[in-house]
């Protein structure tokens, strides 16, 4: 996988499938989630959202495809409301309080790629090498 560090800018991943990111992703958040239910107890949900919204966050700042931010997103707010909250993976029986702590994975994806976007916006000149 492909993570943008020479700043080539754009929202597509130069060649790596979307699939290749959204494993790659998947494969953070279910560590994310392992850490935050092995550090904090089951009651703790802001310690538990806050780790994984880290793992969220870093990973929308370092990859440039932004479906697959979408779809690690997701996957994330179901790890968290399924396995953090319920323990056995059920999404349909959480309370109002486990989704309410959701739109926290949401926005650290959205500061991440922000981040990103104002990090590949700074790189670049404002004059091309023609005007120096």
């Amino acid at each position: 996988m492909k993570v943008d560090q020479d700043g080539d800018g754009g929202t597509r991943d130069g060649g790596t499938p979307t699939g290749i990111g959204v494993a790659t992703g998947a494969v953070l958040v279910v560590g994310a989630t392992l850490l935050a239910a092995a550090l904090f107890p089951p009651g703790d949900l802001p310690a538990r959202v806050t780790v994984v919204a880290i793992g969220v966050g870093g990973y929308a700042a370092l990859v440039p495809g932004l479906r697959a931010l979408a779809g690690v997103t997701l996957l994330a707010v179901g790890c968290f409301v399924g396995f953090l909250v319920n323990r056995f993976g059920e999404l349909t029986g959480a309370s109002g309080e486990a989704w309410a702590y959701t739109p926290a994975l949401v926005f650290a994806g959205a500061l991440g790629a922000a981040y990103r976007r104002l990090r590949l916006s700074t790189r670049r000149p404002a004059c091309g090498p023609a005007h120096r």
